[in-house]
This record gives C-alpha cells, sequence and structure tokens, in this order.
C-alpha cells in the first residue's frame, strides 16, 4: 500500500463518519434550534405585544390631543402654559394605557392651550388626575353630565364629644352648590 493511497483511504474513512454523523444530526440540530426559537419567540412575544399596544396608546393619546386642539378657534390658540403641559406630559405615559386618564390628560393639555380656558387650567389637576382610577374618572364624569339629575352621593357627618354623630348635610352633591368654587368641578369642566 502507497502512502498516497493511505492518506486517501483514511481520508475517506473519516468522511464517511462525518457525512453520516452530519445527516443524522442535522434534523435534531435543527428542530433544537426551531425549538429554542420558538421558547425565544413565547418567552418575549409578551413583551413585544407589550410594546406594540403601548405603541398604539401612544398614537392614540397623540390623536387624541391633535383632536382637542383642532377644536380650538385659531384665534384663541395661545401658547400653553409649560407648568401644565410638562408634567400632564411627564405623568401621562404611566396613564397612557387607560382611555379615561389619558383623555383627561389630552384635554387638559389642551385647555392651556385655549385662551379661554387658560385662566381656569391649574398645575394641580394633573395630581388630582394622576390620583383618579379609570372607575373615579368614570363616576365623576357621571356626576359632572348629570349634576341636573341632583344626584346625592353621601352625607357630611361630624363626630361630637360623646362618640355621637351629627349630620349636617344629607344626599351631598359635591356639583350643587358649589359648583363655581370648587377645583374638581373646574377641573371636569376642562376635561370632560
Amino acid at each position: 500500500m502507497s502512502d498516497g493511497n493511505f492518506f486517501t483511504d483514511l481520508s475517506k474513512s473519516i468522511k464517511v463518519p462525518a457525512d453520516i454523523t452530519k445527516s443524522a444530526l442535522e434534523p435534531p440540530a435543527k428542530q433544537i434550534g426551531e425549538g429554542l426559537g420558538d421558547l425565544f419567540f413565547i418567552a418575549f412575544s409578551p413583551l413585544a405585544k407589550a410594546r406594540i399596544k403601548k405603541e398604539l396608546d401612544i398614537q392614540k393619546f397623540k390623536e387624541e390631543i391633535e383632536k382637542e386642539l383642532s377644536l380650538i378657534q385659531p384665534d384663541k390658540v395661545s401658547e400653553p402654559s409649560l407648568n401644565i403641559v410638562g408634567p400632564a406630559l411627564e405623568a401621562s405615559k404611566y396613564y397612557i394605557e387607560d382611555e379615561e386618564i389619558r383623555s383627561m390628560f389630552a384635554k387638559l393639555i389642551a385647555s392651556s392651550v385655549n385662551s379661554d380656558k387658560k385662566d381656569k387650567s391649574h398645575s394641580s389637576f394633573v395630581e388630582i388626575i394622576k390620583q383618579l382610577s379609570p372607575f373615579d374618572a368614570k363616576n365623576f364624569k357621571y356626576l359632572f353630565l348629570n349634576t341636573h339629575l341632583h344626584i346625592a352621593v353621601g352625607k357630611i357627618k361630624t363626630k361630637n364629644k360623646n362618640g355621637g354623630e351629627n349630620t349636617i348635610i344629607e344626599n351631598f352633591s359635591p356639583f350643587l352648590n358649589y359648583t363655581s368654587r370648587t377645583k374638581i368641578f373646574t377641573l371636569l369642566q376642562l376635561t370632560t
């Protein structure tokens, strides 16, 4: 046997098991790779979905602000109050998925641009909106829009020294008697 044939035979004998190994392992390796890819997708698809939803919510917020701004007469547009717009935009990013709260922020921002409403807008309204749940916002909106129905929401009581209670006002509604002086009423005027 010559040395040339030996190396050729050795090369062929090594190549055959490598081909067998490659063809035997390729489908399982491919399946493992696809399996890992599927696991990666399953693990990170909620993040991708959340990102897509967040982007949609941001787009809705932009559209709501644009809609509210488009309702302002051009001669009533003024420089926005930075102490309202800045905090409102900053706070809104944490509440952007809540439609009611997002809408209130959009309307508050627009009211700070409207010269007719600018004096009524107050920087504390941002903090008030932040403290509302979407359910609270819906309830306040309902009460505000239905003040003509004289809906009573409770009683105002005081406690005396003996531990007893004295009712001061029954069938209390926060919007009936003091509507022009309450911040919450003004806030709802601007954001409803």
